[in-house]
């Protein structure tokens, strides 16, 4: 019987119920990977339950306590602290299988969001309760407790459809960080702004409680007086017009003057006065603090705007963007114009593009740091500056083309008939393939090909949906979009437009099911040849596990920024720590012990970066991709070090394994300046590979300063005019660029000539851009000209080269050359005679017709 009557006491208890609902999801929770443990993620999933959870709370405290706001205030506080404890105690005891990587932020991230939430959200069941007596239903007092929840819900859902921003403050739902791929999250000071705010807001309503509610309550409960007895007069006893009298002076407060209510508690109005004042400093100023964000309050950070026949283009006046924006806008266009091409429509309205100057401002103000955002419905497009050509814009653009396709509100592959579905993997996929990229020598399908022979492929059929998020971004962008690129190429771009309006309907779009057209699809790309070098160069990429595998990338992304951050305020001991720590909550990662390494250099413990990094050459986790930098690395110690023989070795063992082109390039350089005593000092001034931190503003310019005077050895002239032409180009100045690079590419008599194909390519390459971005197109298509024949390119190199010629036929309209062409500007050489001639020939040769092959 005893049991019994425990058992029946924990249902019908409402506090006792409640506590086991909380623990039962709690404990459900804990199965499932970042939101099962302390953290971010759990504080979200928490959040929103332990709101309504409170606004039972505070409706139950008020029908159970005395009619006092204290009483109600204990009542509450208990009931609250039972509902946290449960939640906590599941969670510790969670620890022993699925342990958090940060404990301590994870305790934090539950006090400022669920627990705090479910205070905030037992304000509300108060007010709901004092505000519905007549009659006192229950279930009348939790839903007015509820509209509050509804009303932020409504809101916040609003903003995030119409206002400039990925991230969400909500004091009932928490704090939503924005994008998953920015795995870098803390508790900053615009959530702890925003918690003051709500509690400031909560103890206005509080006070509210003690003014206006508690003689509600009391009226409430008072028993309500004999019809007999119920005035005053000769046959009425002196207790009763006693009590009388009590009822008079009670409703006399309930229903007196304001300014008697406000007398009669002076302590409580003060509360509320200041309270409201507090409150609407924050409320109504929500862009200022950083609750939220408008456009206007986006026009406050990028201030200066450049408007196009299609774009709004919204940049900081001081920033790259601003030396070179009519190239961006330029860029803009162009992309506009391939899309709109191929589709065959565009957006009716301008474009909105915000181009912020660095990742740290960009997660400031709209909530995503490195993760490029443009959802379709807004027509904008969020993005961090980019070298010229932007490689993410056009996927983004993509995205802005899609609110044309797709349904009518958010222009996402979605539908709500026969159930509402979204189709991520074509939201996506279309995007990629609208606008691939390429990788070096690979395209799309090629990288997609290699995916498939890692073994790493997702199935089209699990991806088709929400599941989409639970892949690792790399895997799941370059199937989808390999195999809608694959479907425009095969059977239309209109096709795949009415495939992701209809959300994935691959029936009715093309009379075949999705997996006979994934059959195709991997038929297509098992007939690709592949090198083993190009596995090799995407196995890194490939390997990265999605942020649902990866149970510390949190706490890893918050100590590589605090590393980074000890690093710029010259905190060496930090930093080290940060690595160190870093090391051992993601062991299986040899990139981390690489940054450790080149850490301990650059507090000059070169013989402790050397053991690290022969110690991360042993790591199971190691690939070709980080073996080659691991070897790199250890070449630079030794170069630093001046043991060019050593280093010399390590630089030939890293070429033997690099898989990109940019690190081939370098590690050839590298290779020739320890394979030459002249050479070695100046090539170790220009690369710096352990360059201290204060140093780091200035290292632009003491790379140019490099490259000048190696360019001032007649041998090396050539090498040191690329570099120079690299840098420079790197500094917006494609003019002063285009000089440089011609000359690394047409040696004096006696110097040495780039030395490999791929600084040749390269060489070329980065003039095309260079020139394109001073109008000289000409010169421009003669260079694409050689790129084409020469041997040994892949189809990522054929692809980014009839890029660069539909970029120039599209420029040449849109950025017409002058009718009268300046001759470039070339500087006198070191070793030029007195005599100008030389120098005046070649500017005219270059605005001219191209000269033969360099």
């Amino acid at each position: 019987m005893g049991a019994l009557q425990f058992v029946r006491r924990q249902l019908f208890e409402p506090p006792l119920r409640r506590r086991w609902l909380l623990a039962l999801y709690t404990l459900a929770l804990t199965g499932a990977p970042l939101v099962g443990t302390l953290g971010y993620e759990n504080s979200v999933a928490l959040t929103a339950p332990m709101s309504v959870l409170g606004v039972l709370v505070g409706v139950d405290a008020v029908r159970r306590a005395a009619p006092t706001l204290d009483a109600i205030a204990r009542e509450a506080a208990r009931d609250l602290a039972g509902l946290g404890a449960a939640a906590l105690l599941v969670l510790l005891i969670a620890q022993l299988w699925h342990p958090s990587c940060d404990p301590a932020a994870g305790l934090l991230f539950l006090a400022m969001g669920p627990l705090l939430s479910s205070v905030l959200g037992a304000t509300a069941g108060i007010v709901g309760a004092c505000l519905v007596q007549h009659p006192p239903r229950r279930w009348l007092q939790a839903l007015l407790g509820l509209v509050p929840l509804a009303y932020c819900l409504v809101v916040g859902l609003l903003r995030l459809y119409v206002d400039p921003a990925v991230y969400a403050f909500d004091p009932f739902f928490g704090y939503f960080a924005g994008p998953l791929y920015d795995e870098a999250i803390a508790i900053d000071d615009r959530y702890v702004l925003f918690r003051l705010y709500n509690l400031l807001a909560a103890a206005a309503a509080l006070a509210a409680v003690r003014i206006w509610g508690e003689p509600v309550l009391a009226a409430a409960r008072a028993p309500a007086p004999p019809p007999a007895l119920a005035a005053d007069d000769e046959t009425t006893d002196d207790g009763a017009k006693d009590d009388n009298r009590k009822r008079g002076a009670a409703d006399t407060t309930t229903r007196g003057p304001l300014p008697q209510r406000l007398r009669e508690r002076p302590w409580a109005s003060l509360t509320l006065a200041l309270s409201l004042a507090g409150a609407a400093i924050f409320g109504l100023q929500p862009a200022r603090f950083g609750f939220h964000m408008t456009v206007d309050g986006i026009a406050e950070v990028l201030t200066a705007t450049r408007t196009s026949e299609h774009f709004i283009v919204r940049y900081a006046p001081t920033s790259s963007t601003a030396r070179e924006i009519d190239v961006v806008v330029a860029e803009l266009e162009f992309a506009h114009h391939r899309l709109a091409s191929a589709l065959g429509r565009a957006p009716q309205s301008r474009v909105e593009a915000f181009i912020f100057p660095d990742p740290a401002l960009k997660r400031r103000t709209i909530g995503a740091a490195r993760t490029e955002v443009a959802p379709p419905w807004r027509l904008q497009l969020y993005l961090n500056h980019q070298p010229f050509p932007a490689q993410v814009m056009p996927h983004e653009l993509a995205h802005a083309f899609e609110s044309t396709i797709g349904d009518e509100v958010f222009g996402l592959s979605g539908r709500v008939d026969g159930g509402a579905r979204v189709n991520l993997a074509l939201l996506e996929g279309f995007a990629t393939a609208m606008a691939p990229r390429t990788w070096d020598g690979l395209d799309l399908h090629d990288m997609a090909a290699v995916l498939d022979r890692l073994e790493l492929r997702p199935d089209l059929e699990g991806i088709m949906g929400l599941a989409f998020w639970g892949q690792a971004s790399k895997r799941a962008y370059t199937a989808a979009g390999s195999f809608c690129l694959w479907l425009a190429e095969t059977r239309g771009t209109q096709s795949l437009a009415a495939l992701y309006s209809s959300a994935g309907d691959f029936e009715g779009t093309y009379g075949e099911g999705l997996g006979e057209l994934q059959r195709e699809w991997l038929a297509f790309l098992r007939r690709r040849e592949l090198r083993p070098q190009d596995i090799e160069a995407m196995r890194q990429l490939f390997e990265r596990r999605s942020i649902f595998q990866r149970p510390c990338a949190h706490r890893a992304a918050d100590l590589a920024v605090e590393a980074a951050l000890a690093q710029g305020r010259g905190d060496t001991a930090a930093m080290i720590a940060a690595y160190d720590e870093l090391c051992a909550v993601e062991p299986d990662r040899p990139e981390h012990q690489i940054a450790r390494a080149t850490a301990l250099a650059q507090t000059e413990r070169l013989a402790a970066a050397a053991e690290v990094l022969r110690d991360a050459l042993a790591s199971p986790g190691m690939t070709a991709t980080l073996r080659a930098v691991t070897h790199e690395r250890l070449g630079d110690l030794a170069l630093v070090g001046g043991d060019l023989e050593a280093a010399a070795a390590s630089y030939r063992e890293a070429l033997a394994g690099s898989t990109r082109e940019n690190q081939t390039r370098t590690l050839q350089i590298k290779l020739l300046a320890a394979s030459d005593a002249v050479l070695s000092p100046y090539l170790r001034d220009y690369f710096r590979p352990f360059e201290d931190a204060a140093f780091q503003p200035t290292l632009g310019l003491r790379r140019l300063y490099a490259a000048r005077r190696l360019a001032e050895l007649p041998a090396y002239a050539p090498l040191g005019e690329y570099l120079t032409g690299l840098n420079l180009l790197g500094m917006e100045a494609p003019e002063d660029a285009a000089v440089h690079l011609e000359r690394s590419l047409s040696p004096r008599p006696g110097a040495l000539p780039l030395h490999s194909a791929e600084l040749v390519r390269s060489a070329r390459l980065h003039l095309v851009n260079a020139l394109v971005r001073v109008r000289r197109y000409d010169r421009a298509e003669a260079l694409l000209d050689l790129l084409e024949i020469e041997p040994g390119i892949g189809n990522g190199h054929r692809a980014t080269y009839r890029e660069w010629r539909a970029r120039i036929d599209f420029f040449r309209g849109y950025r017409p050359t002058p009718a009268k062409l300046e001759p470039l500007g070339l500087p006198a050489l070191p070793f030029d005679d007195d005599d100008d001639d030389d120098d005046d020939d070649a500017s005219e040769a270059i605005a001219a017709a191209p000269p033969a092959e360099a």
